[in-house]
């Protein structure tokens, strides 16, 4: 049987050991940057529908807005056509009174 060196031995079995070592750090390594990648992911699609969520908000408000001042405009309308038919119903009472005392002389 050939000699076999125990340094020789010895050398091997920890370059096997340093090379295991290293494999595992690297599948380790590997694993924390899948699972960082995926946790990102997630970050982003939560990112991405917040925004969508406040796009939506925003466009509501903004409807809401326009909504009221539709509503605030009809009121405008209303009270001015509300205070010509007030000012003409008095213009009328007094064309009344003046026809009624001339109906009397």
């Amino acid at each position: 049987a050939p000699k076999v060196d125990s340094g020789a031995t010895a050398v091997g079995v920890r370059i096997r050991r340093e090379l295991d070592a290293e494999r595992k750090a690297r599948l380790t390594a590997e694993r924390a940057l899948r699972e960082t990648r995926a946790e990102c992911a997630r970050a982003w699609e939560q990112v991405k529908s917040a925004e969508e969520d406040a796009a939506r908000a925003a466009a509501t408000a903004r409807k809401r807005g326009e909504e009221k001042s539709s509503l605030e405009r009809e009121l405008e309308i209303a009270y001015e056509r509300c205070s010509r038919a007030e000012s003409l119903g008095r213009d009328l009472r007094r064309e009344g009174a003046a026809l009624a005392s001339d109906a009397r002389r």
